[in-house]
């Protein structure tokens, strides 16, 4: 499986998407999760998780932290990178065929600024095998 490819296209479709580059008021937004980088708000963050160097069709797993102020743009920022991620049938990204699934999300405390909505996202991407697809 080409990882590198997936999230570089997956990151691109976020970054191009004008609705959510406009509610995160900046072209410049998503960063990896290991970044030394201190948080912005607005801000994307990701984190991708799982084996991709023993098995090809190994599952990965990427969780999504964003911060922004207000609540009712926290629900718009969650549809975008929903609408932008989850499928219900196999798309290609990257060049490779799979499907990416949203898994769950949660709100958590963000107490160093008043107003400001701390979310998580988790998604699976499952690259598809090529005997199963048609």
């Amino acid at each position: 499986m080409r990882w590198p490819f997936v999230r570089e296209f997956w990151i691109a479709r976020l970054v191009a998407d004008p609705k959510l580059r406009s509610l995160m008021d900046s072209s410049a937004f998503v960063f990896p999760a290991s970044s030394a980088k201190p948080v912005t708000i607005p801000s994307i963050q990701y984190l991708k998780f799982g084996d991709t160097e023993e098995e090809l069709f190994n599952s990965i797993r990427v969780q999504v932290d964003f911060w922004i102020n207000g609540m009712v743009k926290a629900d718009q920022v969650a549809e975008r990178i929903y609408l932008l991620t989850h499928g219900d049938v196999g798309q290609e990204i990257g060049g490779e065929r799979m499907w990416a699934q949203y898994l769950d999300s949660q709100i958590i405390d963000y107490p160093a600024k008043s107003g400001v909505v701390h979310e998580i996202m988790e998604f699976e991407f499952k690259p598809s095998r090529a005997l199963y697809v048609a």
